[in-house]
């Protein structure tokens, strides 16, 4: 038995120092520039239609046919739903009211775990959506790269605020300035400069354009059924 735990112990620390080196060999360092990324993103925007998504009340869509998503855009709320469970929630107090099967929950410590569950949902899917538009958020700054023949990317740090500070993107753009791909600087992703793809993009009747696969290593998400409107009043009676 001591020498099986011994071999064991042997091959996890053997597997923790491939991964370290492994780490340190593929991850890449956050570029760095002081070149103003203003005017780059302002392509960027104008590729995706941002003016077109600000016109928009409310957004709706569905990710990996796993969670569900109507997204008043004005007041800043979400129904966020998932097998039998839907939340209504104010994005701004990460509160709301959830119901299972049609019923609601009033027990708190039920109900504070599952609006727990929806705003991790709803951080990660949502991103993968709306993160194009999302350039000039407060706290966020914007570098051009430029690579070894001159192509420039665009580098978004977001440095204070939101749901994460400190990660950074790297847009990868193609000839009308319309995303490809972007390399990742992250808290939660130990490799450095991790890729996403940005493909399949659609663009819906109010103009605005949106990415409907993503592709990180060998992991894949789509985001299907997207809705969108001027007004939200379809919806109202679901808040009442």
């Amino acid at each position: 038995m001591k020498k099986f735990l011994k071999h064991t112990f042997i091959a996890i620390i053997s597997i923790l120092v491939i991964a370290f080196i492994a780490l340190k060999i593929f991850s890449e360092k956050l570029p760095v520039s002081n070149l103003n990324g203003d005017p780059l993103a302002q392509k960027m925007l104008k590729a995706v239609n941002k003016e077109a998504f600000d016109s928009l009340a409310f957004l709706g869509w569905n990710f990996n046919n796993m969670h569900y998503y109507i997204w008043d855009k004005e007041a800043n709320r979400a129904i966020i739903f998932w097998e039998e469970i839907k939340v209504y929630m104010d994005l701004n107090k990460i509160a709301g009211k959830v119901f299972d099967k049609g019923v609601e929950i009033t027990d708190e410590s039920i109900k504070k775990k599952i609006i727990k569950k929806a705003w991790a949902y709803w951080c990660n899917d949502s991103f993968w959506v709306l993160a194009p538009f999302k350039i000039f958020d407060k706290g966020t700054k914007r570098y051009v790269i430029k690579d070894d023949k001159g192509k420039e990317s665009l580098l978004v740090s977001y440095e204070s605020g939101g749901v994460t500070p400190g990660d950074s993107y790297l847009w990868i753009l193609d000839e009308n300035y319309r995303p490809l791909e972007f390399k990742m600087w992250v808290k939660i992703i130990p490799l450095k400069g991790m890729k996403a793809t940005w493909g399949d993009w659609v663009t819906l009747t109010s103009g605005a354009q949106y990415s409907t696969t993503h592709q990180v290593a060998s992991y894949k998400s789509k985001v299907i059924d997207i809705i969108e409107g001027s007004s939200f009043k379809d919806y109202y009676e679901e808040w009442k």
